[in-house]
């Protein structure tokens, strides 16, 4: 059996890079940590994460494993570069500074980012560029804390946990598997259509007419 690596206060979750020789862990000490056990028997500590001020809930690798997510009970959600272990490399981070993050989930093609929050949304973010992540979408409807989120392989579904003892399961596949410019057209779709010129006149009061959706 594997040592158990993380702080003296404990560790709050684990999870494994793809390629399975590197743990990552989330710890009670406000620290996220990167262990190697390509010698299971004796696992040995590549780098620390310690930006955070309160405990680490959950960290998650993205497919390729170049970037690491963690979330704390302050409600930031880091994104790390661990492409070299001993030298991390903050490439962004999500913060609302309201509510606790219990979990995030990568979607299986890497680009798209699950964030699960006590207020009790669920929030999809694009990361096509890291630095500058972009708001997809906010999932509601579930009344608990979300607690958990997790992609199906395909990455179409994703399967939330909330403390009103629900699980939710939510048909995303449309966002993960495309962009913006597909968002505008499914909102069409579901609107039935732009707007037409007399409502542009009532609504864009001033703005030269534009189509809103094609033809």
């Amino acid at each position: 059996m594997m040592r158990r690596p993380g702080p003296a206060e404990g560790a709050n979750g684990v999870t494994v890079a793809p390629g399975g020789r590197i743990l990552a862990t989330a710890n009670f000490d406000g620290t996220a940590g990167l262990w190697s056990f390509t010698n299971p028997a004796h696992p040995r500590r590549l780098g620390t994460i310690s930006s955070h001020s309160d405990y680490v809930n959950k960290v998650a690798f993205a497919a390729d494993g170049d970037i690491l997510a963690t979330a704390d009970s302050d409600g930031t959600v880091g994104l790390w570069n661990v492409t070299n272990p001993s030298r991390l490399r903050l490439l962004t981070a999500l913060s609302r500074k309201a509510d606790t993050v219990f979990g995030v989930a990568f979607a299986p093609q890497g680009r798209v980012l699950a964030v699960a929050e006590g207020d009790g949304t669920v929030r999809l973010w694009d990361l096509t560029d890291p630095t500058r992540p972009r708001h997809l979408a906010t999932l509601t409807g579930e009344t608990g804390e979300e607690r958990g989120v997790a992609f199906a392989p395909d990455g179409h579904i994703l399967a939330t946990a909330s403390f009103d003892h629900t699980a939710g399961l939510w048909d995303v596949g449309w966002l993960v598997r495309r962009g913006p410019r597909d968002l505008i057209d499914r909102a069409c779709v579901v609107a039935g259509g732009g707007l037409s010129r007399a409502m542009w006149t009532a609504r864009a009061v001033g703005l030269p007419y534009q189509p809103t959706c094609p033809d």
